[in-house]
Parts: C-alpha cells; sequence; structure tokens
C-alpha cells in the first residue's frame, strides 16, 4: 500500500482525511459523495442534535441533584465524568456552525499547494505534509483507544465483577436492575462515542489546518532563501510572487483566527 505522503502528485499526499471522519455521524453530510449520503448524513446529524440536547440536560440535572446532596470532594467523579461530557457537545456544534468556513479554507490551502512545481520546494511540502499525517493518524490512534476504554469499561465492569456501573453522569439513574443497566447503557454509549469522536477530531482539525499553514510558510522561506535581487525582470517577478503567496497565507490565517478562538476557549 502506497504511503500518502509518496503519492506521485504533489496535492494528493495531503487530502484533508477529517472530512470522511467527521461523516463517520454526519457532521459535514453536505460533502457527501453521493445525493443518497447528503440526504441521509444531514437528516443522522440532525437527529445528533436532538439527542444531544437530551443528553446534555440529562447530565446538567444530575450535576444539580449531587452537589444538592453533598459538598464537592464527593461529587469529583460526577464533574469528572459530566465536565468533559459537555465540552464534547460544544465542541460538536462548534465543528457544525463553522463547516462551511473550515472547509472553505481546507480548499484553499489544497488549491496552495497544487501550485507548488519546483523539485526543491516539492521535497520540502511532503517532508512537511508526511509530519501532519503523522500528527492525524497518532490523535486517531490514541483517542480511539481512549473512547473503547469509556464505552467498554461498563460492560467488563458487569461481566467480570458482576457491578452496575454507568459511563457518565446522567439522570435518572437508572441502576437498580440489570434491565435499567442495559437501557441505561443503550442511552449513554452513543453519546460517549460520538463525543469522543468530536474531541478528538475537534482538535485533530484544527492542528493539522496550524501544521498545513506552517508548511505554507516554510515554503515562502524557503522562496525567500533563493531569492536573488536585482533589476532583472525573473527577480521582480519572483519577489511578487513571494509576496502574494505571504498575502495568501496571511488571508488564510486571518479567516482561521476567530475559529482557533474558540479551540482554545475548549
Amino acid at each position: 500500500m502506497e504511503l500518502p505522503w509518496n503519492r506521485k502528485n504533489l496535492a494528493d499526499v495531503w487530502t484533508w482525511p477529517h472530512i470522511f471522519w467527521l461523516n463517520v455521524f454526519g457532521w459535514w453530510g453536505e460533502e457527501a459523495e453521493t445525493e443518497f449520503g447528503r440526504k441521509w448524513l444531514t437528516r443522522f446529524r440532525s437527529l445528533s442534535i436532538v439527542y444531544f440536547a437530551c443528553l446534555l440536560n440529562s447530565m446538567m440535572i444530575q450535576v444539580f441533584i449531587k452537589f444538592a446532596e453533598g459538598d464537592i470532594m464527593q461529587n469529583l467523579f460526577t464533574i469528572f465524568a459530566s465536565g468533559p461530557g459537555m465540552v464534547g457537545i460544544f465542541k460538536f456544534f462548534d465543528l457544525v456552525i463553522h463547516r462551511k468556513v473550515l472547509k472553505s479554507v481546507m480548499d484553499r490551502l489544497s488549491g496552495l499547494i497544487s501550485e507548488v512545481n519546483d523539485p526543491i520546494l516539492n521535497v520540502k511540502a511532503r517532508k512537511s505534509l508526511k509530519q501532519t499525517w503523522i500528527i492525524f493518524l497518532l490523535t486517531l490512534l490514541v483517542f480511539d483507544s481512549v473512547v473503547l476504554h469509556w464505552a467498554l469499561r461498563p460492560i467488563l465492569a458487569a461481566i467480570l465483577h458482576n457491578e452496575k456501573t454507568r459511563i457518565i453522569e446522567s439522570w435518572p439513574v437508572f441502576l437498580d436492575d440489570w434491565t435499567q443497566f442495559f437501557l441505561s447503557y443503550l442511552f449513554q454509549v452513543p453519546g460517549v462515542i460520538i463525543l469522543g469522536h468530536s474531541f478528538y477530531i475537534y482538535d485533530n482539525l484544527y492542528f493539522c489546518t496550524s501544521d498545513v499553514i506552517l508548511c505554507h510558510l516554510n515554503i515562502l522561506k524557503l522562496k525567500l532563501n533563493r531569492l536573488v535581487l536585482n533589476d532583472g525582470e525573473k527577480s521582480t517577478r519572483e519577489l511578487v510572487s513571494c509576496v502574494k503567496y505571504h498575502a495568501t497565507i496571511l488571508r488564510y490565517y486571518f479567516t482561521c483566527k476567530g475559529l482557533i478562538s474558540s479551540f482554545f476557549l475548549y
């Protein structure tokens, strides 16, 4: 199997694999390749929004109940379990709301890469994009493992220790018997899987976008280092090209700036 950074065409090295993973649960359904996919993925996204609203209210109610029953130290698990879940919901909404802006930036950055036709710059760009792929794949592997752990923990506790536990704190508790445990698990496990997915894809997307922008800045640096300034037409043309390239990078950066501030907030 050919590694992505070894593909013949530089424009095909980095193809934004996030789009596929964003659409595992239909968040960017409009980007699906077929009409059938676009229709059903957008419907699934709408159902996810309703489900997240119910899950968020369920977690908030349980947090208030726990705090009414005791002090903060006795309810650290409630905070630990519910807090990240709420953050995951905010990340989900942020990805959906800013879909068009993010997709526009991704397309423009890909267009810039396709304009690199110098052999030396091609090698440097491949090296930088290889790093971007490594960031993407490692984040995917690590966080998928974490999500799998959280999703399977109640099942393993039930099988190995005959204990009825929940993945996150939500209301109603619903753990009096094994039927309630099973129903509670069915209610929570889709949320945990989808919220965990939103965590790592959200962070992954912004890290990789930043890394691709750095790749373009490295290309610009190499162009400037090789630039010979004189009164010749070729020198003027190359200087103008570098200025335009820099202006384009800055334009994409400022487009992302407002979105990245929300990333650091989460």
